[in-house]
């Protein structure tokens, strides 16, 4: 599935195959930058929840609303953190990756895309400390810097009371 137009006159991240650079950003620069603006208001909105982290149950559709819901994803835990399953792949991140992700595992996304495994190595660390993750994605063709994603990793607590998901949403612009 490469035939959407999304880059204005370009293709999509998979279609072009554009190779992959991620940086954490702290949550204080995060406020401070634009792009940011989303997942920061999620984070927020994450933080206002009862319980640490917050309960799973509590992530709803109406909840996220509708400028969210396009930008979100829900990924399970499996294997005590080692791996994760999108359960949700929201429709911007279909259309910016250029396939449709949900049902899939992290473990094998990574193996064919670098935003992928740099994702896997902060759903990882955020499983592992429950402590979210903001992060900035380069996205480089043969021209140099094409596209760039800001994202935000958060910890959703299951009914045995552990991390049972992770969930978050990633906002898109042009450099």
């Amino acid at each position: 599935m490469t035939g959407f137009t999304t880059f204005s006159d370009g293709q999509t991240v998979r279609g072009l195959n554009l190779r992959s650079q991620a940086e954490e950003v702290s949550l204080q620069a995060a406020r401070q930058l634009e792009p940011f603006t989303l997942p920061v208001r999620l984070h927020d909105m994450w933080t206002a929840l009862p319980g640490t982290p917050p309960n799973a149950t509590s992530v709803t559709p109406s909840w996220l609303g509708r400028e969210l819901l396009p930008l979100m994803y829900i990924v399970e835990v499996l294997d005590g953190g080692a791996d994760f399953r999108w359960r949700l792949f929201g429709t911007e991140h279909t259309l910016r990756y250029g396939a449709e992700a949900t049902g899939m595992r992290l473990s094998d996304a990574a193996k064919r895309d670098t935003s992928a495994r740099d994702s896997l190595t902060f759903a990882r660390r955020v499983y592992a400390t429950g402590v979210p993750c903001f992060y900035v994605t380069d996205f480089f063709g043969e021209l140099g810097l094409i596209k760039r994603s800001y994202t935000v990793i958060l910890p959703l607590r299951g009914p045995d009371g552990t991390v049972s998901r992770l969930f978050g949403c990633a906002s898109w612009e042009k450099p």
